[in-house]
């Protein structure tokens, strides 16, 4: 009996310990055991978001967590596709099994306790035809708007996620890219089958189109190549705007490049311009269009745009650098990133904002490239000239002029330039951080030398960039482009 009753009571004690040590109290937590910080997913390679995939894709993941990873799975589009215990996942995926088009992959990591990260990639499977793999070649020439005449270093590159790069190469992820030559020439080599966007760009001027790519040579074709007027549809153009001037039509020029509709003297058709005007010298009707004085008074009216185009002949110059503000609002409007042009009498815009980059004429003495503008008009010194051949500065300028037949003969660097008002403004000498496009042997000054000047320049302010030419752009209306119009074409799409 007495044995009974310690067995009962040795019993008791027992069932008494185990639940007391169920609790765990003042003991160490076993494994996992208070553990609620989820794994992190950190580095995947071979696919990412948005991309582009063909052929064998290498995927590889790391997850990493406080205590221990312990799965780490791949699916794509709901079927597992390989595990491991550990915080390292390798995989092969061959896409050529897969259908073209996007496909999910979802990366799963998980520790002991339960706790997950995931982490979903689309990307999308370009095999073409349904498999193989393969890749194209996509050729083509870029045009300007008016699709007749080539853009010659024109960006033109596949959207993807092949490389990404910064500077020369485009500055978002790309699977190919290339610079359309003097002929507007480009070839992307290696794209991958199946359907591609492919961007275009040059200037104030973006395209994207979308292309079915196939295996072997795919030569698109003008009107998927041809620059665009207007923004809309996949493109964009950066706002222009021309003031009108008495002695020169930049309006005309722009309209014959495809941004407006030209009569049968090569004049703009007034209402279908791809452009803004504003009147500079009296010419447009006030109830459709803004007068300079009033326009440029007040800065948000123009720091909208990209490009501002400065006729010869503006009759409100001197009521615009009497008012100081308005002054120093189109500077800031040019430092921070605007583009300014400047032709002939229109000089003064770069000499009154930015007096120390360029030593221009001057009837007087002559100030040199001091910080006090020099008095307006100063400039306007040049002799008389019917024509003259101007040497290009710049060589990829002079194949593109040369191989739109521009130059003098196909192998000159001369164009002969016209249209040169009676007391044209010339250019003395320009600092060391002034580009020179074209020279001229000229006469100018006061009393007259002969020497060769700069007569087409441009230099950086700020973000921005201001160019000026002693000649004018289009002074008698032509339907034709004249070479010194080519000049202008070239230059807008170059830096403007």
């Amino acid at each position: 009996m007495k044995h009974r009753i310690l067995s009962s009571l040795l019993l008791l004690a027992l069932l008494l310990c185990s639940a007391c040590g169920s609790s765990n109290v003042g003991n160490t937590p076993l494994p996992g055991q208070g553990d609620t910080t989820n794994p992190v997913i950190g580095t995947v390679t071979g696919v990412s978001a948005g991309g582009n995939v063909s052929g064998s894709v290498s995927i590889s993941a790391v997850a990493t967590d406080n205590v221990a990873v312990t799965t780490f799975t791949l699916s794509i589009d709901g079927a597992q596709k390989t595990t491991t215990n550990t915080g390292s996942l390798s995989y092969t995926w061959d896409t050529t099994a897969e259908t073209n088009g996007n496909h999910s992959l979802v990366f799963t990591a998980r520790d002991a306790k339960g706790n997950t990260d995931t982490e979903t990639i689309s990307v999308n499977v370009n095999n073409g035809g349904g498999g193989g793999g393969g890749n194209g070649t996509v050729s083509g020439v870029v045009y300007m708007p008016n699709g007749e005449d080539p853009v010659s270093g024109a960006l033109v590159y596949v959207r993807g996620a092949g490389v990404s790069a910064v500077g020369d190469p485009p500055d978002e992820d790309y699977e190919a890219f290339d610079y359309t030559d003097a002929a507007g020439a480009f070839e992307l080599s290696n794209v991958p089958t199946g359907s591609q966007q492919i961007r275009m760009l040059k200037g104030a001027f973006v395209k994207t189109i979308t292309v079915d790519v196939q295996e072997g040579n795919n030569t698109l074709g003008a009107l998927q190549t041809t620059l665009p007027s207007a923004s809309g549809d996949g493109s964009e153009v950066g706002k222009i705007l021309v003031v009108t001037g008495s002695y020169d039509h930049i309006e005309n020029v722009l309209a014959k490049l495809g941004l407006g509709d030209i009569d049968g003297t090569g004049t703009l058709v007034l209402g279908t311009e791809d452009f803004d005007l504003v009147d500079g010298n009296n010419a447009l009707d006030d109830a459709s269009y803004d007068n300079f004085d009033e326009f440029f008074a007040t800065e948000t009216n123009f720091n909208q745009y990209r490009t501002i185009f400065l006729n010869c002949g503006n009759e409100y110059e001197s009521d615009f650098f009497a008012d100081t503000d308005a002054v120093a609002a189109l500077k800031a409007w040019v430092e921070g990133g605007g583009r300014l042009y400047c032709t002939d009498w229109s000089y003064d815009f770069c000499e009154q904002l930015f007096p120390t980059r360029i030593d221009f004429s001057s009837i007087t003495a002559g100030d040199g490239f001091s910080s006090t503008p020099e008095t307006a008009d100063e400039a306007q010194s040049g002799a008389s000239i019917e024509s003259l051949d101007c040497d290009i500065e710049d060589t990829a300028m002079r194949d593109w002029l040369a191989g739109v037949g521009a130059t003098t003969t196909a192998s000159s660097s001369l164009v002969n330039v016209i249209d040169w008002l009676p007391g044209w403004s010339a250019i003395e000498a320009v600092d060391a951080n002034v580009k020179v496009w074209a020279t001229g042997n000229v006469t100018a000054g006061f009393p007259a030398t002969t020497a060769v000047r700069p007569v087409t320049v441009s230099f950086s302010a700020g973000d921005g960039v201001v160019l000026v030419s002693s000649y004018h752009t289009e002074a008698s209306v032509s339907a034709d482009l004249t070479p010194q119009d080519r000049v202008m074409q070239y230059l807008i799409f170059e830096i403007l």
